[in-house]
């Protein structure tokens, strides 16, 4: 049978254990519902966690936060006042609010299709004289006012990266 004492000093209580280290200091599981523990050592992983159980006539499983090995600080998140919809995640504020987030699904592309894409002041871009031709796997360039003929070097970084345009104005790398 677990021990049960109460520190006549502070008023604590303690179960499974001889001396209380708060106002209610359970050593080992709670037959209910809830399991909050503090840490189980001092080794890697031995953080304090909280279970939430199932339904007993479901089975023994349950869900947790455990505690991560060190914290810079205490931290209370304050969880949101509803339930948020499908799709969205918890987003921190930075000051320990969390709310409800929708995640976007990385913007529109810009341009038409085989255009190639490119970061116009944090918004896509596309350009109609820069595709791309996926059937031949190759970047074309409209009408580039800088290549006059076929197989003329644009750029040249040495041994194998050069970039040459060729008699349709597609790229060579």
């Amino acid at each position: 049978m677990a021990d049960v004492i109460i520190s006549n000093n502070a008023g604590n209580l303690a179960v499974g254990k001889k001396t209380p280290e708060g106002k209610v200091d359970v050593e080992g599981t709670i037959i209910g519902k809830v399991l909050i523990s503090n840490p189980q050592g001092t080794s890697t992983g031995q953080t304090g966690e909280l279970r939430l159980r199932e339904l007993s006539t479901n089975g023994s499983n349950y869900v947790g936060l455990k505690s991560p090995d060190t914290l810079a600080s205490d931290i209370v998140w304050i969880l949101p006042s509803t339930d948020g919809t499908t799709g969205q995640v918890l987003s921190t504020n930075g000051s320990s609010t969390l709310s409800w987030l929708t995640l976007s699904s990385g913007g529109t592309p810009g341009g038409a299709t085989t255009n190639v894409q490119y970061n116009n002041v944090g918004a896509f871009g596309g350009d109609s004289n820069f595709t791309y031709d996926s059937t031949n796997n190759r970047i074309l360039l409209a009408s580039p006012s800088s290549v006059s003929s076929a197989n003329r070097t644009i750029f040249s970084g040495g041994q194998n990266n050069t970039i040459q345009s060729s008699a349709d104005n597609s790229v060579i790398l």
